[in-house]
């Protein structure tokens, strides 16, 4: 007898497993398993039993349920019981299949046809109602002999739906419906109160077989151009026969590419589509005509399927399209072996299955090639959703892409449910997929199901399983294991697994597990205490794991573990505390659940601070920074007498103020919180100075901002997260203060700690940064290796900015290299995947100054124009008075290349003024620079410009170079003899450039075409 838990062959007699002590045989296995239901009534039993003798009627039904055994049977189902007239048959509960609900309306139907038959004496009729569903199966021993138990509701829907068919008709349930919908024609008929529900159930009556399932799509064709290509190749090639097998899992898309082909081909090509059907493994012309002529099958293949040879003949070069041949039977594959034997003009097959090497194994010597078709690309996936018209929060798009792998099929489903529940369809095709396992590895994949969608080898002893007792799963793909960590190959794997346990089982596991580790109080231990409904737990101690939690996890970690404690509390009917409501409430605003975020906040006290500070906190991730703002300054007068309230309100206030940009007013805040630190606690101090650290840095105090992220970061109670932060901070301002070889060092450093803490958020930021640093030393092969690199996790992670700017960076580079072309397809690349209304405008408008520049380049002024009059129309609307003036500088660039000095003029003056007023050298250089230019044309004299930009290059700081040599470079095209063209390239060699990317736009694009205007004349 054959052990479930380690597959040890053990002798008959032994009760326990003679390698690891398992009992054996005695006790009950248990499994949940989704089943489809059907229940066959007999119609007209009444009248009948009044008429004839009972035993006559007795035979009568012994006859009928006698054929109705032999068509369930046929189609792989079995009667259950059977209750009166009434038999209860079970379809998918030995040996799971994924079209349990297909063969179950295969059988009804059949039944239907045997009763119109007139096989039996008299003339009787059936009502049939279908229902898939769940039920839990019990039985002796580890065979497959087992006592099957209905649960509850599966069946009692399926009865009141029988209840309701008439004579000789068929009525499914919603669920079963959807399973089948492919292959069936259905009628809606509405909803129907049935007793004992509280709602509504929809019903759908079967009216046959479905003829034109190659053509029911209902989501978009995405990608496959390279699987279309090669299809194209082969079947246009002239080289008599060919054989093509399209291989790919279950819900890939194989059926989608044949019909893409058959639709290319369709005018050109004499095509047949035939099917493996799951109901036996036969094949199936789609097309009526055809099905007519040449099925049923025969073998020896004699004249009918002689003359199909001669028709195909007759019909020119031909396509032959054999799709799910997982399903197929051996008689099958002998007729596509005759097929190819005997047709003789250029004819291509096409066979997808799953597997191939089913067909490889029963088509024997001939000759093949494969195709092998993939789950989507990321960017493939997002291309889908776009088409589809599908808009649902990046946290939720990100967490559907990693819980399907890129699955279309999946997707499409479980899009549905906004990612949030497996779908009948995708369980029933994954269980499937499971029950072919030998039975100890089906028993190891449920054990590990328990531990999560991915654990660590170390969580392995949780659960008495050793690492090489799962080497043949991880072989098999079902786990992947990477480092010391192992997760299933889905997330939906890992779901279907885990529903197959029974509940009482899962959450024995599941408190045997948190009872190891409840002294670790990580979101792993409130898991398995919510799963083991350790609910008097989790509410005792609810403090020291939301404190952990916070201090170490992510958002999406503290959404979960609030929610176990609210519905813990919940359960318990117990009040659930402020702190968890804000937690929460906190966490679904910066996930984008906003609605169900507001829900929570209008419950908090509108006295306390943390009203003010999620109200403020959820405008502000919607972009609307000036309603952010304004709640605040509300927040300060509702609690002014309080210090402490006043001082947390600062704090939040100061943040809000930076990340709209109003770096200064933040600074001005942040100086008031000082009078107050007294009454900050250690954490609170922390947020302070970071906060001021990165105003520092934002205003160009960069060697304050570093002496502050020094002192930070020598402080011991930094979480590595806080570090890592710190650490991209001092590259950042060592990148500004001209030290470039330590600022690589720290952005190595800070990259190695994100990696470290699988921060993967983090890295396309940092990431990006360090590729701009490369590129300003100008190592532009290594620049753009980091930009494909920050582009992977910017994807993975759904950040559509840093996705924006990896693009954007890209295209400077390759601006920088003269390949215009490249450059414009970058920066529209970088345009086009960014929603303006879910990003920060000052990344949308950075790029699209960057795009309307790439027009100066290309001389295309009126594009140009058309660009920075846009952005300085968005500029104004958010307040964002520098960007506003560099656009202004731009458009007067522009406009004076194309020769409109007026216009020129007149767009100039503001930056001139406001570059004076803001101290900004570098804007006033460039402004004062072009008004010369201007002037010159018009015939003014202009030398009194001259004394001030000799000023402004002699003051600029280290990180101003630049702009000195390109002052130099200026002066000396102009021949106005401040310095020698040799003088100028000499310092230009020496100086590397020294350019994030907000100085970019000042340093790179503006001078480099106002040098270009000079040369120009």
């Amino acid at each position: 007898m054959r052990c479930p838990k380690c597959g040890f062959e053990n002798p008959e007699g032994f009760q326990y497993c003679g390698r690891c002590g398992y009992k054996l045989g005695t006790g009950k296995r248990r499994e949940r398993k989704r089943v489809t239901v059907m229940f066959v009534d007999v119609a007209g039993f009444t009248s009948l039993s009044e008429r004839r003798d009972s035993e006559e009627v007795a035979e009568i039904l012994n006859q009928f349920f006698s054929n109705v055994e032999e068509i369930v049977t046929k189609y792989n189902g079995f009667i259950d019981k059977y209750i009166g007239d009434a038999a209860l048959c079970l379809f998918g509960a030995k040996g799971q299949y994924e079209n349990h609900a297909e063969k179950a309306i295969m059988a009804a139907l059949e039944i239907i046809k045997f009763l119109k038959s007139g096989s039996l004496p008299v003339k009787i009729g059936a009502h049939i109602g279908i229902h898939s569903g769940e039920i839990l199966i019990t039985g002796i021993g580890v065979d497959k002999t087992l006592d099957y138990t209905v649960l509850g509701d599966t069946v009692n829907l399926a009865q009141r739906i029988e209840s309701h068919a008439g004579f000789n008709e068929i009525l499914t349930s919603e669920t079963t419906r959807n399973l089948a919908e492919n292959a069936f024609e259905f009628e809606a008929l509405g909803g129907i109160k049935f007793k004992g529900k509280s709602s509504k159930i929809h019903v759908y009556r079967v009216k046959g077989f479905s003829e034109g399932r190659i053509v029911r799509y209902k989501f978009p064709f995405v990608g496959r151009k390279n699987i279309i290509q090669k299809l194209e190749q082969e079947i246009n090639s002239n080289r008599g026969t060919k054989l093509l097998i399209l291989e790919g899992e279950a819900g890939v898309g194989k059926t989608r590419v044949l019909h893409e082909i058959f639709l290319m081909f369709r005018t050109s090509y004499h095509i047949l589509y035939f099917r493996a059907m799951p109901f036996g493994g036969s094949l199936n012309i789609l097309r009526k005509e055809e099905r007519k002529k040449y099925e049923p099958r025969e073998q020896p293949y004699t004249e009918k399927w002689l003359r199909f040879v001669s028709d195909i003949e007759k019909g020119g070069p031909a396509i032959l399209i054999f799709d799910d041949m997982q399903w197929a039977d051996s008689l099958s594959f002998e007729l596509i072996k005759f097929l190819i034997e005997k047709i003789e003009i250029p004819a291509c097959f096409i066979i997808s299955t799953r597997d191939k090497k089913i067909a490889v194994r029963r088509l024997g010597n001939i000759k093949f090639k494969t195709i092998k078709i993939t789950p989507y690309t990321y960017d493939e996936y997002r291309e889908f959703l776009t088409k589809a018209g599908v808009n649902l929060p990046v946290s939720v798009e990100e967490e559907i892409f990693m819980k399907t792998k890129g699955n279309p099929l999946f997707i499409d489903e479980i899009i549905k449910t906004r990612g949030e529940i497996i779908t009948d369809k995708i369980e029933a095709i994954i269980a499937a997929e499971v029950e072919n396992l030998e039975e100890n590895l089906r028993e190891k994949l449920k054990m590990l199901a328990v531990l999560g969608p991915s654990f660590e080898i170390s969580s392995l002893e949780l659960i008495g399983i050793k690492i090489d007792e799962i080497k043949e799963l991880i072989e098999l793909g079902y786990i992947v294991k990477e480092g010391e960590n192992l997760s299933f190959k889905t997330q939906l794997l890992q779901d279907t697994i885990y529903n197959m346990l029974p509940k009482d089982e899962r959450s024995q596991i599941h408190s045997e597990i948190y009872k190891s580790m409840r002294k670790s109080r990580t979101l792993n231990a409130l898991y398995h205490a919510f799963k083991a409904l350790e609910l008097e737990e989790i509410t005792k101690n609810w403090k020291e794991f939301l404190g952990y939690i916070c201090a170490t996890g992510s958002i999406s970690d503290i959404k979960i573990a609030t929610d176990f404690i609210i519905e813990s509390f919940k359960a318990l009917n117990k009040n659930v505390p402020d702190e968890v409501l804000y937690q929460n409430a906190r966490a679904l605003i910066y996930l984008g659940f906003h609605d169900e975020a507001t829900s929570i906040i209008d419950h908090l006290n509108k006295k306390q601070v943390e009203y003010y500070e999620l109200l403020s906190l959820y405008y502000r991730v919607k972009d609307q920074r000036r309603k952010s703002i304004e709640i605040l300054y509300k927040g300060l007068t509702s609690v002014n007498k309080d210090r402490a309230q006043e001082t947390k309100l600062y704090i939040i206030l100061s943040e809000t103020l930076l990340d709209s940009g109003e770096f200064r007013k933040g600074i001005r805040i942040l100086k008031k919180i000082e009078k107050n630190l007294d009454i900050l606690n250690e954490q609170e101090k922390l947020r302070f100075m970071n906060l001021y650290q990165t105003a520092l840095e934002n205003v160009g105090e960069y060697s304050k901002s570093l002496k502050l992220c020094e002192s930070l970061y020598k402080r011991k109670i930094l979480s590595l997260s806080d570090r890592a932060n710190l650490e991209f901070s001092i590259a950042v301002d060592k990148f500004m203060l001209g030290d470039l070889e330590e600022a690589e060092k720290w952005f190595k450093t800070s990259i190695n700690t994100y990696t470290f803490l699988r921060e993967y958020s983090s890295l396309p930021l940092v990431l990006n940064e360090y590729a701009y640093l490369l590129y300003s030393k100008g190592e532009y092969d290594a620049a753009l290796g980091k930009l494909e690199d920050a582009l992977w996790y910017a994807r993975k992670t759904g950040d559509l900015e840093e996705i924006a700017k990896s693009n954007a960076y890209k295209g400077i580079i390759y601006l920088a290299l003269g390949e215009i072309g490249k450059s414009e397809t970058l920066f529209r690349k970088a345009l086009n995947v960014m929603d303006p209304q879910k990003i920060h405008k000052a990344i949308y408008t950075t790029i699209l100054h960057n795009y309307a520049t790439v027009f100066l380049y290309k001389r295309k002024f009126a594009e140009a124009i058309t660009y920075f009059t846009q952005v300085i129309e968005m500029s104004k609307k958010e307040r964002d008075a520098f960007s506003e003036n560099l656009n202004l500088y731009s458009l007067a660039l522009a406009h004076f290349l194309s020769g409109n000095l007026e216009k020129a003029l007149e767009n100039i003056r503001k930056p001139l003024k406001y570059s004076k007023e803001e101290k900004l050298p570098i804007l006033r250089f460039r402004a004062l620079s072009l008004l010369y230019k201007i002037e010159t044309l018009r015939g003014n004299e202009c030398q009194e410009i001259y004394p001030e930009l000799l000023e402004i290059a002699k003051s600029v700081k280290r990180e101003d170079l630049i702009a000195l040599c390109k002052f130099y470079k200026m002066l000396s095209d102009l021949k106005h003899g401040f310095t020698t063209t040799k003088e100028v390239k000499t310092t230009l060699q020496s100086i590397k450039p020294l350019q994030t990317y907000s100085s970019f736009l000042l340093e790179k694009y503006s001078l480099d075409l106002f040098e270009k205007a000079i040369q120009s004349g």
